[in-house]
């Protein structure tokens, strides 16, 4: 692994998010580093490894709001307590984990999932066997769900008929021999955590738990299992030390990009692999903290299965946009008074747009994090009188079907309007002032394809026109767009599926 000597990465040297994290890290710079030391020491780390390991948790601290509290708690006393009773509670949870047996298992390759249902089998893995060489590869699914929840739960993997490899209590009960382990390492070290907390701003212990707990999850995960190929398309999962502690046991790990790469750190940077699948070479360039990964651009992996052209159905596909839920718990900066104006200036000009053009059909979009999910009750209020509208719910497959049989999609800030490029689709995005740059999607600037500085309905009315007419200058400058963001020249399985077959 190549040494990073430096945290000024070139591409984020504006982003406040990693500025603010950056801060942090370098102002109590004398305390991580008595860390790193001993993690070194204790662990078999390098120093750059350690080094990533607190800032990746740092990263997660700060987008949310709990953690951000949790971070700055300066009852030392209190977390003394916690540390204390946590290293204690290793021992019993050990004893436990001695009854869950762990089979050693032996595969080619090994697919990461954590949600039994609408998950990464369903949406990427299950196009990739067909596509292999080698009939005797042998395959299954690691089942690793971060959490008790309804997928906890359920036996089978939807769009996976193969083997499946149960490690769900793996996040509860970790594994005997690790657990007594970091017991034995970890439970005189309060005292220097203690010592080490008194004169920064910092809670440095709950920080140091943070790492434990990762560090016994992931190792237990893996624990005796063997493979040549791990692929996971959960990308933002992998960190710096869930990487080390899988590549103990499997030669190479695989990652592929599942959502836009915008401005989040999480999607972003110290996304440990040795192979990484982006959506496009603007992607490649975002990504920061792991210089030793070979990177490819190949388009999003979750249009293989819908490259096929369909009939036109809609003139018109409206993605709406969550603007009422509690953004301001990721991102405590943002104005979200002026986003919910100005989305609702966008739907009353689509509104007259539609009144005035009754020819034009057009499809409203609720897109959620389910299957379940249903376009807003206000909004459908507002079109009452409209009838040349349809209103539907979408998740995965469905969003793409209707993508693939509209004309233009019209779109604030969800990463779909990326994957509309995809399908030679013209994406007119809406920033009205402004109200999306927290979002850093690339849509800060007023061009042919987005909309910030003329909110006015007639501005509106003469782009959607544009983009509805065939012209084959705006053809010439939605195929840069696609290029530049979603980059698919053909089946991102098959690509995938050759790498594979090379390495094993």
């Amino acid at each position: 692994m190549r040494k990073i000597n430096t945290l000024d990465f070139k591409s984020l040297e504006n982003n406040d998010d990693w500025k603010a994290v950056r801060k942090l890290y370098q102002d109590n710079l004398s305390v991580f580093s008595v860390l790193i030391e001993d993690m070194i020491v204790k662990y078999g780390l390098t120093e750059i490894e350690a080094r990533d390991i607190f800032l990746s948790e740092l990263i997660s601290c700060h987008y949310k709001r709990k953690q951000r509290i949790l971070l700055s708690d300066g009852n030392k006393i209190k977390w003394l307590f916690i540390y204390i009773v946590t290293i204690l509670g290793l021992l019993l949870n050990g004893l436990v984990s001695v009854f869950i047996l762990k089979r050693h298992i032996k595969r080619n390759i090994i697919f990461e999932e954590m949600f039994s249902v609408k998950g990464w089998s369903l949406r990427f893995y299950r196009y990739i066997p067909p596509l292999m060489a080698r009939s005797e590869t042998t395959q299954a699914v690691l089942y690793t769900h971060p959490g008790i929840s309804k997928d906890f739960f359920n036996k089978g993997i939807e769009g996976w008929d193969g083997e499946v490899i149960n490690r769900r209590l793996s996040g509860v009960f970790f594994d005997f021999k690790n657990s007594f382990s970091v017991a034995y390492k970890e439970f005189y070290y309060f005292l220097k955590l203690y010592r080490l907390s008194k004169n920064i701003n910092i809670n440095i212990i709950y920080l140091y738990l943070r790492f434990l707990r990762k560090y016994l999850t992931y190792s237990s995960q893996v624990k005796n299992i063997e493979a040549d190929v791990i692929l996971a398309a959960g990308d933002y999962y992998w960190n710096p030390i869930k990487y080390i502690l899988y590549k103990k046991k499997i030669k190479h790990v695989i990652l592929l990009q599942h959502n836009f790469k915008n401005e989040y750190l999480h999607n972003r940077m110290l996304q440990y692999c040795d192979y990484y699948y982006a959506h496009s070479n603007q992607a490649i360039q975002k990504l920061e903290g792991i210089p030793f990964a070979k990177k490819y651009s190949i388009g999003s992996f979750q249009l293989a299965p819908y490259l096929d052209k369909r009939p036109i159905k809609y003139d018109i596909l409206f993605i709406n946009q969550t603007v009422n839920d509690d953004l301001k718990n990721a991102w405590p900066s943002i104005d979200q008074d002026k986003l919910i104006k100005s989305y609702y200036l966008l739907i009353n000009n689509f509104k007259i747009y539609l009144e005035k053009n009754i020819n034009i059909k057009s499809v409203y979009v609720a897109k959620g994090e389910s299957i379940n999910s249903e376009p807003s009750k206000t909004v459908r209020d507002m079109y009452s009188s409209i009838n040349n509208i349809e209103f539907t719910g979408t998740y995965g497959p469905k969003t793409f079907e209707l993508i693939k049989q509209s004309r233009v999609v019209i779109n604030m800030y969800s990463s779909v309007g990326f994957e509309a490029y995809g399908f030679d689709k013209r994406v007119l995005w809406v920033n009205y002032n402004g109200c999306c740059d927290l979002f850093k999607y690339d849509i800060n600037k007023e061009s042919l394809h987005v909309l910030r500085d003329h909110t006015d309905f007639e501005t509106f009315e003469e782009r959607v026109d544009l983009l509805l007419t065939p012209n084959k200058g705006v053809d010439e400058y939605y195929k840069k767009l696609k290029e530049k963001y979603m980059n698919i020249q053909e089946n991102p399985a098959k690509i995938v599926a050759e790498k594979i077959g090379e390495l094993i």
